[in-house]
């Protein structure tokens, strides 16, 4: 059986959008995995969530990696987060990074903010946004795609021809 392309896609790019309208696309969001959660904070969405103080799970990351290694028999696509990188590097499974250029940075931190984002999520994103764009395109082992200005991550995949322009895989 083929296995699914994971594949790492910066942060409010739009992996939750694409992963609840294509089937075959699962976002596994890490932070679901990283952290034991309170009551309260399961009443918040995923992203109002992140920055917020949380208690780490004790299984982490060994369980956001048997995930990865279940998903990719699942689906013929599965968002990771950043963290899933090493683990598909050291268990050689390809993997692809799709990241947005250096001019985007401002168009980022305003789709955090709209999202809900904590302003201590948005403020780490910012602050080491650089960083992060200029690690994904040094990242030899990985199929580096970066976005086009206003360009969300199924308009990315249309144009890479992973989902056809009529909607269909």
């Amino acid at each position: 059986m083929k296995k699914g392309m994971v594949i790492y896609a910066f942060p409010a790019i739009g992996k939750t959008t694409v992963s609840e309208k294509y089937d075959n696309f699962i976002d596994l969001e890490s932070s679901n995995f990283q952290y034991l959660l309170t009551p309260t904070q399961l009443k918040l969405s995923v992203e109002e969530r992140k920055g917020l103080k949380r208690t780490q799970n004790p299984n982490w990351p060994h369980n956001y990696f048997k995930a990865i290694k279940s998903a990719i028999n699942k689906y013929e696509y599965v968002f990771i987060a950043y963290a899933g990188i090493e683990y598909c590097k050291k268990e050689n499974i390809p993997y692809m990074r799709i990241f947005p250029t250096l001019e985007q940075k401002d168009d980022y931190i305003v789709r955090m903010r709209n999202r809900g984002n904590s302003e201590t999520f948005v403020q780490k994103i910012a602050n080491n946004f650089e960083n992060y764009i200029n690690n994904s395109k040094e990242d030899t082992e990985a199929i580096r795609i970066e976005t086009k200005k206003g360009e969300y991550l199924e308009d990315c995949l249309k144009r890479i021809d992973i989902i056809k322009t009529d909607g269909k895989l």
